[in-house]
């Protein structure tokens, strides 16, 4: 896990189709922007667009737009991405940060624990 290749080819599961390319009734709009993020903690590739304070590290939902067009997965970082986060927030998986004028988006534990979960079973499917 943790290969650029697996997030590329989970890609289309996280869009709502199988792997042979027939729809799925099931939205993993949730699980495809927590693993946008984890990808960008979690892979050399995206180290650019970290952004750091001191022990804190995260990322911009600008910067976490351009991983995700990176991987070939939809990222709206208006709406969707700031409410899915601030959810995400409520139950511990992700840290939000402000730095300057800044937000920044980073996992927790249990939340880098939620994405492998996810990750291992989109990846079995």
């Amino acid at each position: 896990m943790n290969d650029y290749v697996d997030f590329k080819s989970i890609s289309s599961i996280l869009h709502g189709y199988s792997p042979n390319g027939k729809r799925v009734t099931l939205d993993f709009r949730l699980e495809r922007y927590m693993i946008v993020l984890y990808a960008a903690l979690h892979l050399p590739i995206f180290e650019q667009y970290k952004k750091r304070d001191g022990k804190n590290e995260g990322f911009t939902l600008y910067s976490l737009e351009g991983v995700a067009n990176n991987l070939g997965y939809d990222f709206d970082r208006s709406k969707t991405s700031k409410k899915i986060y601030k959810e995400q927030k409520k139950e511990r998986k992700v840290g939000i940060k402000k730095i300057g004028n800044k937000t920044i988006y980073m996992l927790t534990k249990k939340g880098n624990s939620y994405c492998e979960k996810c990750i291992k079973h989109l990846l079995e499917a």
